[in-house]
């Protein structure tokens, strides 16, 4: 059985990115996850680069990104991406490289991911995506589950979607907070969805808190301690994805310390627990539709805040209001032009 390692996502500056260099600095973690885009910058701190070094060295350094946009059609603003990333790969060779599933890019905007309908046109697209992003950079690729979905149906159908993605080899990174949040504004059982998943294709767990809107809407702020659902959900994805290599605690903004390094302790003796697990496959890919839905229309509808727009892009889809209005905020508060 592979050993499970403990790491945190390093912001690149900030309270947080402080209390990780402590924490890598006493030998609490194990390995971090770096952001790619916070390589970017020509002049790194000194002491980020040579954490970074020191993980990518003992193996023990993952790679997520934020702006590639999975979901997106090919692009010269992808190209530019692939540039740049290239040699911050090069210089802190990741384990792997994983970007959220979603819409990020599209219609002149870049935002926060969003959901599209589960088609064999994504399908195709996504994994293209993958294989040309691994090939030019040289390593496994995967993706991380989102926390917003937008009815039932699109909760339930994100798993087998998932699985067709990156089926046979590709690397899901299982954020559990991501996960609750789906189920619980979908009605949906944490544990029995957590089991929908491809678990034989998880790498790594993230682990983090957010906050719930007034009307409930659980979101994936993290801003807020973790909550102890998904503690009890990480001891049962502990146990369930035979193949974990890395789980990883992520927070943007600073709390009490004591709070913080509390939950990473926890998360040690969670994994120090962990029990042989089993072998687990999943079955025949799912069969899924051709539709396929005009991603620079479906999210100039967004931006614009129009249903009927929206629902002449992709029929049925969006059938939460709540997630319909977390849609068109997070489109419009990370969102800013780009290039044509």
């Amino acid at each position: 059985m592979t050993k499970v390692w403990l790491g945190a996502a390093w912001p690149h500056r900030g309270p947080v990115a402080e209390m990780v260099r402590t924490w890598w600095d006493q030998g609490l973690l194990d390995g971090l996850e770096l952001t790619v885009e916070h390589a970017f910058p020509e002049t790194l701190d000194p002491s980020f680069v040579a954490g970074l070094s020191e993980a990518a060295h003992r193996g023990r350094l993952v790679g997520h990104a934020v702006m590639p946009s999975p979901y997106t059609p090919p692009d010269a603003i992808h190209d530019q991406w692939l540039e740049r990333a290239r040699p911050v790969v090069d210089r802190f060779p990741p384990r792997w490289l994983t970007d959220h599933e979603g819409l990020s890019r599209g219609d002149g905007w870049q935002a926060a991911p969003l959901p599209l309908p589960a088609s064999r046109p994504l399908v195709r697209r996504v994994r293209d995506h993958l294989a040309r992003v691994a090939d030019a950079l040289e390593v496994p690729t995967g993706l991380e589950n989102l926390a917003l979905a937008v009815s039932p149906d699109d909760a339930r159908a994100r798993p087998d979607l998932l699985f067709a993605m990156l089926e046979p080899d590709g690397v899901l990174l299982l954020d559990v907070h991501n996960l609750w949040c789906t189920a619980v504004n979908q009605g949906l059982d944490p544990v029995a969805y957590l089991h929908c998943f491809p678990l034989h294709l998880v790498r790594q767990l993230h682990v983090a808190g957010g906050r719930a809107d007034p009307d409930g809407f659980r979101r994936d702020t993290h801003d807020a301690p973790v909550p102890e659902q998904v503690f009890a959900l990480v001891d049962e994805a502990l146990s369930a994805c035979p193949h974990l290599e890395a789980v990883v605690w992520e927070r943007l903004t600073a709390g009490d310390p004591k709070a913080l390094v509390g939950e990473v302790r926890r998360l040690r003796r969670q994994i120090d627990a962990v029990q042989p697990r089993p072998t687990t496959t999943r079955g025949e890919l799912p069969t899924l539709p051709d539709a396929t839905v005009d991603t620079d229309a479906f999210l100039a509808a967004v931006r614009a805040g129009r249903r009927d727009d929206l629902e002449a892009v992709a029929p049925g889809f969006v059938t939460d209001p709540r997630a319909w209005r977390v849609m068109a905020e997070v489109t419009e508060r990370w969102g800013r032009p780009t290039p044509r």
